[in-house]
């Protein structure tokens, strides 16, 4: 005698009706349209400025163009780097610690200078963390606060007091946290001259690498460049 297995019926799903469907809400940080418009303006006002940071050209134009053996080129380059690190230490100084990691974190991490490698990009952004760890202000500044206890005129110079940003507003108000006060267009692009020169850090300890190698450098001028004349076999025993 065979047995007969019972089928389990399936329920139906039930039928949705139309317009029930909840539509996907977008949410905004409260600095990215803000961010977007800064950068948008800053690209109408200032279309070079993703140009060399210009302690480049005021350091190498009053080096005399030509080639530099390495113990010479070595001596140039430091020299550059403690100009260049000087000025970081007084430009992020006039900020705190909280202030400085709180922007840098929120823009995206594209290349700065001229090598546009996302492994130099890589190296670049914590080579500038590091230079914020060690040169901002420990104590709180006025660049940055907490919202609910700074009035919203007060966050990003205002700039959210438009109608359409009501809600962000309302937001920060229930829901505390960072925020930038004092920052608008001329801090951001403050802020990136200050990434160049991270940059030039970068590029500066490249150079004493491959000058620490027995290479020399190149300094020439109309436009400002300086390069390293690494010759073909050490540049395949470091590049392989």
């Amino acid at each position: 005698m065979s047995r007969t297995t019972k089928k389990r019926k399936v329920p139906k799903a039930k039928r949705k009706r139309k317009g029930t469907r909840k539509k996907p809400s977008l949410y905004l940080e409260y600095y990215q349209p803000v961010f977007h418009l800064l950068n948008q303006e800053l690209l109408r006002i200032s279309p070079t400025f993703h140009q060399p940071h210009e302690k480049r050209n005021s350091y190498w134009h009053i080096v005399p163009s030509g080639i530099y053996p390495s113990l010479s080129a070595k001596d140039l380059v430091e020299q550059y780097l403690n100009v260049v690190e000087k000025e970081l230490a007084r430009l992020i100084g006039q900020h705190s610690l909280g202030y400085w990691l709180h922007l840098y974190r929120r823009l995206f991490p594209g290349p700065i200078g001229t090598d546009t490698r996302p492994g130099v990009t890589g190296l670049v952004r914590p080579t500038l963390e590091a230079a914020i760890q060690k040169y901002g202000r420990a104590e709180p500044c006025d660049g940055v606060g907490i919202s609910g206890q700074v009035p919203d005129e007060a966050i990003l110079n205002g700039a959210l007091m438009h109608p359409q940003f009501t809600g962000i507003r309302k937001y920060l108000r229930e829901q505390p946290q960072v925020v930038l006060t004092r920052f608008g267009l001329m801090e951001l692009k403050g802020f990136y001259e200050i990434e160049k020169l991270a940059y030039e850090v970068w590029e500066s300890t490249a150079k004493l690498r491959i000058i620490g190698k027995g290479a020399p450098i190149i300094v020439e001028h109309d436009p400002v460049n300086v390069y390293d004349g690494r010759t073909d076999e050490l540049d395949a025993l470091v590049t392989t």
